[in-house]
């Protein structure tokens, strides 16, 4: 569920002259009518309340009276896990963004069971996981994307784009009744989804925070190179980690450089002899993947490390005494989710039939990283395919003059957004200030830093901006904890629970 008295601050898990803007932004919303929550709420302590407000289906079409909900939840200013960030004078509101939850979710299958049999038969996989990867990576995604385009019943494909999700915030700040100004936090795509809502309606801007930053010129266009500046400079700071705090995967006295060969050796090694286990089946995409994906959090870096030290020594049975681990194990660990498919793809103005025409593309997504370029061939390969293309598309250059200056944040090394790219954004937008946060992993949320939650609380309380060129450090730079420590192994914060269950990237 994407997030949003004082007054209420909108979280996310163009120019005024562009023709985008002649479109309508809302459908007359009424007011919010507040009340309880019709689903469980059993599993929070926090105080939520609930309202809906009815926004256009098609953004495009002023002919029609179509319409869906946007369910909202509201926390009240004083309660909750982000307030002591935000200063405790807001709500935070929160509603499914388009193609998620229950906001038309959109899925090429009608339910889980029925995916399964092709999720069985063309698992996703690297291109650099055997010498015919790829064709069979292009072969792949053009089935499914056959299977999507055929999909009884499968009509919310070119409605679910970032423009009409920046319309129903738009329209969800209107119907809140208050100054009609956006106040938002956005995280990972919540990113892109700011910049573009800065972009299309720039004089609603009151307070806008960009956390873990997409270039998002290279996103609408399909193309993403960029996001993999970082990664392998993570994973070696990973490693180095390990190796400096003589974690076990650091067995003897090997030298960083020497153990990051290592464990590349491992990937290719599954290339040829994958691990049968536990009904998994354990080779170079999957181990790549769970790689990946653990390094955007630190906390699960230990995990990690055991996982890289089980599978290099052969005792495999070391995994069965760590849950956090057989978490990762588990199938759907490392899936790309049906929305993300959908949105990203939807959004992606690249188009091709041939594989040819695809392959400069992926070639430098594979020199961008040699850790997880590859990984994201199977998605690139769906969208070049896909079907559906959004009703709108921003189509701007991403430069505004904002009401109130925008803030993005990045962290120094982020495998996903890294920091170049908040500096790539923030010069389109006049006014606006990088925060540095000196610490590893996927958005803020990654790492605790007081100094980044003060500058976070000052700037929704007053509109102050860091200075240009502050650097945040976090509170705790030991992530390899000796083995006894009641950290060690420690389950999920809050923090990273949230954006978990948010994740698009």
């Amino acid at each position: 569920m994407t997030m949003f008295r004082l007054k209420n601050i909108i979280l996310s898990s163009a120019l005024l002259l562009h023709p985008a803007a002649a479109l309508s932004t809302q459908n007359n919303p009424e007011c919010i009518q507040w009340g309880a929550c019709a689903y469980n709420t059993n599993k929070t302590a926090l105080p939520v309340v609930c309202g809906n407000v009815s926004v256009p289906l098609d953004y495009t079409d002023k002919g029609s009276n179509e319409s869906i909900v946007l369910q909202l939840v509201r926390v009240s200013a004083v309660a909750g896990p982000l307030q002591g960030v935000t200063g405790g004078e807001h709500d935070l509101v929160a509603f499914d963004p388009r193609g998620t939850g229950t906001t038309i979710p959109f899925s090429c299958y009608e339910n889980a069971t029925a995916a399964l049999p092709n999720q069985l038969q063309y698992p996703d996989i690297g291109a650099n996981s055997s010498d015919t990867a790829l064709g069979t990576v292009w072969a792949r995604a053009t089935l499914t994307d056959s299977v999507c385009a055929g999909a009884p019943g499968n009509k919310t494909g070119e409605l679910i784009g970032t423009a009409f999700v920046a319309r129903d915030f738009i329209s969800v700040v209107d119907a809140l009744k208050e100054d009609g100004m956006l106040r938002y936090w956005g995280i990972s795509y919540g990113s892109l989804l700011g910049a573009t809502i800065a972009s299309m309606f720039p004089e609603r801007i009151d307070k806008l925070i960009i956390d873990g930053v997409l270039n998002a010129h290279e996103y609408y266009r399909g193309f993403e190179a960029e996001n993999f500046r970082d990664t392998d400079k993570l994973f070696s700071a990973f490693i180095k980690e390990c190796a400096d705090s003589k974690c076990p995967l650091a067995r003897g006295n090997v030298t960083a450089v020497d153990l990051e060969a290592k464990v590349y050796g491992l990937f290719d090694a599954l290339k040829y002899n994958p691990m049968p286990y536990l009904g998994f089946m354990i080779d170079y995409s999957f181990v790549k993947s769970i790689t990946f994906r653990s390094i955007y959090w630190p906390s699960q870096w230990p995990d990690l490390a055991m996982l890289l030290d089980s599978l290099l020594t052969g005792n495999l049975e070391a995994l069965l005494t760590n849950q956090i681990v057989l978490d990762l194990l588990k199938p759907g660990a490392v899936d790309i989710t049906p929305a993300l498919t959908g949105i990203w793809c939807s959004d992606a103005s690249m188009r091709t039939a041939k594989l040819a025409d695809l392959r400069p593309s992926i070639d430098a997504l594979m020199a961008a990283s040699k850790l997880s370029g590859d990984l994201y061939a199977p998605l690139v390969s769906r969208c070049a395919q896909w079907p559906f293309a959004a009703k709108e598309r921003y189509a701007g250059n991403f430069t505004a003059k904002t009401h109130h200056p925008i803030m993005l944040i990045g962290n120094t090394l982020d495998p996903i957004t890294p920091l170049f790219s908040a500096h790539n954004m923030s010069a389109g937008f006049e006014g606006s200030v990088v925060l540095e946060q000196r610490g590893y992993g996927h958005t803020t949320l990654a790492q605790a830093s007081a100094c980044s939650a003060n500058a976070i609380r000052e700037y929704f309380r007053t509109g102050k901006l860091p200075e240009p060129g502050t650097v945040c450090e976090v509170d705790d730079k030991q992530i390899f904890k000796p083995v006894n420590s009641s950290t060690a192994a420690s389950a999920p914060s809050v923090a990273r629970r949230f954006v978990h269950g948010r994740r698009f990237l």
